[in-house]
């Protein structure tokens, strides 16, 4: 708005599926639609309009760098039980986190990964930590970082009345 473009539509759940039932019933073929996205993004809404007959332009906006440095405190930490909370909010920095602690010479991270608290910014970044052994136990109501956020104090909240 800032900067003079303004939001026509909102999705009622914040990923790509929401996305397109917010949109859905104005879609028609041959519109032209320009999809800004991370480049790990899913190939999902851009192959679904695809479907419906729209011609879609696909633009990486950003892109998703690992670090290349291991960090001895993040093990110390999980080591010594002093992380009580881990928050992915995509799929690729649960990949990612796995990846690292395993370059970082774990074999199996996930016993390491046990007691603490696993928070999903939204449901497809819940799947893929399931589908990478991890149990997730968090989930916000909406998928955005606010959302996350809030998530993270009740439960922090809840925890520390017991």
């Amino acid at each position: 708005a800032q900067r003079g473009l303004m939001a026509e539509e909102l999705p009622g759940h914040f990923q790509a599926e929401g996305l397109l039932e917010a949109f859905g019933p104005r879609l028609q073929p041959g519109q032209k639609v320009l999809l800004p996205r991370g480049d790990l993004a899913r190939e999902w809404l851009a192959d679904k309009l695809r479907e419906l007959g729209l011609e879609v332009t696909e633009v990486d906006t950003y892109e998703t760098v690992v670090t290349g440095e291991d960090d001895i405190e993040l093990l110390k930490l999980l080591e010594e039980k002093r992380i009580h909370a881990v928050t992915f909010t995509s799929s690729s920095t649960v990949r990612n986190f796995i990846g690292i602690l395993q370059r970082m010479g774990l074999k199996d991270p996930l016993p390491l990964l046990a007691g603490v608290k696993i928070a999903c910014i939204g449901p497809v970044t819940e799947q893929t930590a399931v589908e990478a052994g991890l149990t997730p136990g968090l989930l916000p109501g909406e998928a955005t970082i606010e959302g996350l956020v809030q998530e993270l104090c009740r439960w922090n909240e809840s925890t520390r009345l017991k």
